[in-house]
């Protein structure tokens, strides 16, 4: 067995080659999009990656096969190693800088405009190399700086077509293919030279990625021994969270906030569906003491005296805006955390509520206040508003929502929240912050099943969402084409139903649904319970009728999209003339 360092972009290389492969018992590539986003930016900061292991040479009684990404001709490649823990990196590493072959399933690329964006928003001057350095030392990847897009075979041209610099033109010893496309869009956008040399050059090309540790195992060491090596693995080459970075510099002054979040969370039950990862409350804290509470900074901005003042404020600051959002948006925090368009909007609102001092309003000032309270929710997951620059657009609505309720002034409201309108939900997916919007404006009712007369809805028991139109049911609609845009799985063509009705639904022609619940509990009924969940009794007739075809779907789909916009203009939103379509399935 010997020991020793590698450079992770040797690694990647020998990877694509073939130099490198894995045991054919190995799993697939499982990193999504995100993760691989994540290591480009660990990389660039020349981050730890973690260990790997190897088997030397090529065991006859394991099969072997290639990277997924690696070059067409890696199977030509005598074996110098199999890779038994580090697949997830390596193979990260070769959509990152090879991302090229047909095997590619993504491309990364560095997006310019938006970099861009965060310079001009943090005042940098590109000329102030002090500056720069502190700029891209505090970036992270909530500026969407890095982002991925599906394979093309023009990657390159991105560059001046979309200012989207493909990583692969970031590996160093791509100079050649860099400089030149780097040069024609110099040449394109001559303003943009100083961005090009002064930020991106230096600090984006991968100029020296981090050496990772390896161990390289004998492969004359038995088939078994082996397999017992590879099940106990326990490496990832994940850089550490802002939470477990924390809870090791808090440990030093004897605080386990993992058993103090544990508490927490029994004590103000509405928080342990609010944050999983622990980072929303450590940046409520931060923020409650006006520090930087990107998640980046936490472990610089959170000091030991803070969090041991203001954990419990926190907690139960937190839980009141869960009760809030609970109570009047039916987001069902109390048994569910699938409704959430944006866990962003948490913290600004937690440490509002304490300086508006929420809980000690009179009833009446308290009503005016939630009206602008749930027009900021609304509002935020129709425009998207926290999908990128998370931090900076917190504060910023944090203290602009705080002027609007101080002044009770409508010519305070906060100008992007003026601006935004309703986009065409009829093509929204079932994923996303609108879909969970529209699921939550439902929730507030007290949803039935139409058969068994059961409480249903998100987070309810045995409550399953069901396709009202059934995929191969509209699949046989006179006029009904994929290929021109029909879709089956949008969110307004869903209701909760229980797990037997729905699985008693399922394939049924719409009519034959209505029938099933008017012989279970009558027409009126019926057509209640069908109406609490955004189906009006037109849109059920559509159900009814015998023989129906592509047009009706889709005017069932625009009636129950006219059904939701009333509910949103409520909250004093009005119809996007334009009806913008919003991509909510695009990962990070």
């Amino acid at each position: 067995m010997a020991t020793g360092s590698e450079n992770y972009l040797n690694l990647v290389k020998q990877a694509f080659k073939g130099e490198l492969k894995l045991p054919a018992f190995q799993r697939d590539f499982k990193w999504n999009r995100k993760q691989v986003v994540l290591l480009y930016d660990s990389i660039r900061q020349a981050y730890p990656l973690g260990s790997v292991i190897f088997l030397e040479g090529s065991k006859q009684e394991l099969k072997e096969r290639e990277f997924k990404g690696a070059s067409e001709s890696a199977s030509d490649l005598d074996t110098k190693q199999l890779v038994l823990d580090g697949q997830q990196r390596l193979t990260a590493g070769i959509d990152l800088f090879y991302g090229e072959t047909q095997e590619s399933r993504s491309q990364y690329f560095i997006d310019l405009q938006k970099l861009e964006a965060a310079i001009i928003e943090a005042a940098v001057d590109l000329d102030d190399e002090d500056a720069v350095e502190e700029f891209v030392r505090d970036l992270d990847t909530d500026t969407g700086y890095c982002v991925a897009r599906r394979r093309v075979d023009d990657q390159f041209s991105l560059l001046v077509k979309k200012h989207l610099l493909s990583t692969v033109l970031l590996r160093p010893d791509n100079s050649k293919n860099r400089d030149y496309w780097v040069e024609v869009y110099e040449q394109t956008y001559p303003t943009k030279k100083t961005l090009i040399r002064n930020l991106v050059k230096p600090h984006f090309v991968v100029h020296q990625a981090p050496d990772i540790p390896f161990v390289s195992i004998d492969s004359k060491l038995q088939l078994d021994a082996i397999s017992r090596i590879f099940a106990t693995l326990n490496s990832t080459g994940k850089v550490l969270t802002p939470f477990e970075l924390v809870v090791a510099v808090l440990f030093a002054s004897n605080i386990d906030i993992r058993d103090d979040l544990a508490v927490l969370r029994e004590v103000y039950p509405k928080l342990a569906k609010m944050d999983k990862t622990g980072e929303i409350i450590l940046q409520t804290v931060v923020l409650l003491n006006q520090g930087n509470h990107k998640k980046s900074m936490l472990p610089k901005s959170i000091s030991a005296e803070d969090w041991e003042r203001d954990k419990d404020k926190a907690g139960r600051l937190l839980n009141q805006v869960g009760d809030f959002l609970t109570d009047h948006l039916g987001m069902a925090l109390d048994k569910t955390d699938a409704l959430v368009p944006y866990d962003s909007i948490f913290v600004p609102m937690a440490v509002l509520f304490d300086q508006i001092k929420y809980s000690e309003m009179p009833a009446k000032t308290r009503g005016q206040v939630n009206q602008k309270l749930m027009k900021w929710v609304v509002g935020s997951a129709l425009s998207q508003r926290y999908q990128e620059g998370v931090h900076t657009k917190q504060s910023r609505d944090f203290e602009s929502i705080s002027t609007w309720i101080e002044k009770d002034d409508q010519d305070f409201a906060p100008a992007w929240l003026e601006e935004v309108s309703i986009p065409a939900l009829r093509s929204v997916s079932p994923q996303g912050a609108i879909a969970n919007l529209l699921r939550c404006l439902v929730n507030r009712e007290k949803l039935e099943d139409p058969l068994t007369g059961d409480n249903v809805g998100f987070g309810m028991p045995n409550t399953n969402a069901h396709h009202i139109f059934p995929k191969k049911y509209v699949e046989k609609l006179a006029g009904w084409d994929a290929t021109k845009g029909d879709k089956v799985d949008l969110a307004l063509n869903l209701m909760q139903l229980s797990a037997e009705t729905n699985s008693r639904f399922l394939n049924d022609d719409p009519c034959l649904q209505v029938k099933d619940a008017e012989n279970s509990c009558g027409r009126e009924k019926t057509e209640r319970m069908f109406a609490k969940q955004g189906v009006l009794p037109e849109a059920l007739a559509i159900m009814t009728k015998e023989n129906k075809g592509r047009d009706d779907y889709w005017n069932f789909i625009k009636l129950r999209e006219t059904y939701f916009e009333g509910l949103l203009k409520e909250f004093g939103f009005e119809n996007n003339s334009h009806h913008e379509v919003y991509d909510d399935m695009e990962e990070a």
